[in-house]
């Protein structure tokens, strides 16, 4: 297994990255600092993006775009609203950027649907079921 790096490092060197850039942003929600997963907001022009950590059907880790492209912002608060109602640990960073590009270092999955990150997530993680048979 890989050792993954603490939530609260990651989102704090996230931010340095942005501020180093002359981008703003905030953390909006703090998740659990060991092991939350990442939504990061982006804002431009009354619209905004919405990436969430996931994982790709090969199990590499990296992010996706939650609501395909720019939404009315709204709708992306709501689907952040109902996602940290689900995943108390969630952690969102909320930037504006006129260009749209969240500035991430990982892999953006571009034309994963939310299905299969989440069948490949489920996949990695589900244990042994009762009577010990997969």
């Amino acid at each position: 297994m890989t050792p993954r790096l603490k939530t609260e490092i990651w989102v704090g060197a996230y931010m340095r990255r942005i501020a180093a850039a002359g981008v703003m942003g905030v953390v909006a929600r703090r998740g659990d600092p060991d092991a939350g997963a990442v939504a990061v907001k982006v804002y431009a022009r009354g619209e905004a993006r919405v990436f969430v950590q996931s994982r790709d059907a090969a199990g590499a880790a990296g992010f996706r775009d939650a609501l395909t492209g720019f939404q009315p912002e709204a709708e992306a608060d709501g689907y952040l609203q109902k996602t940290a109602a689900i995943d108390p640990d969630l952690w969102i960073v909320e930037i504006e950027r006129e260009d749209g590009d969240p500035m991430l270092t990982e892999a953006v999955f571009a034309d994963q649907p939310p299905g299969e990150a989440s069948r490949a997530a489920d996949s990695l993680f589900s244990g042994p079921k009762r009577g010990g048979r997969r």
